[in-house]
């Protein structure tokens, strides 16, 4: 009995120690580049549904990575992904909806995890980096047309600053 004791607190503590927030020298570079948000076009049909397409750009040098990410509910009613991330095509991306007022006003939450070549991290298997970012979108940053069917496109740059960063075990 006492030995499933101390492997349940072992696991647990492995467990705490692969998602922990960095603490190593990433953690410290609070200069960590923010994404770029790209090509932003969200629609919405009157009596059908909303569609959001954006490219999403990690210039961190770790990993200098791209995606298009998209998603589509149906319009005037809460389907939109607001609690789970939802992957950007085949790619290590993810986004959600942080906070979605209109769709002239929301924040984009934004997630991308990958493996940490240069072993700054940690050793194997404790090498993968989870970045998570935030892009505020509103009329300053997009421009919209219509009314019932309406179209949103990208006018101005969208940066996505990195609020958190975190190993993960493979």
């Amino acid at each position: 009995m006492r030995a499933s004791s101390v492997i349940s607190s072992l696991t647990l503590l492995a467990a705490t120690v692969s998602t922990a927030p960095l603490v190593r020298s990433r953690a410290a570079q609070a200069s960590d580049p923010p994404f770029q948000v790209s090509k932003l076009v969200i629609d919405t049909v009157e009596n059908g549904n909303t569609t959001i397409k954006f490219n999403v750009y990690d210039p961190d040098p770790l990993t200098n990575a791209t995606a298009t990410c998209s998603g589509s509910w149906k319009a005037d009613t809460s389907g939109n992904p607001q609690t789970d991330y939802e992957l950007c095509g085949n790619s290590t991306f993810a986004w959600n909806f942080d906070s979605f007022d209109s769709i002239e006003k929301f924040t984009l939450g934004l997630e991308h995890q990958f493996k940490d070549p240069s072993g700054s991290v940690g050793d194997p298997p404790y090498d993968s980096v989870i970045n998570f970012a935030n892009a505020v979108v509103n009329t300053t940053y997009i421009g919209c047309e219509g009314v019932g069917n309406v179209s949103c496109k990208q006018k101005k740059a969208i940066s996505a600053p990195i609020y958190a960063t975190a190993a993960k075990k493979r």
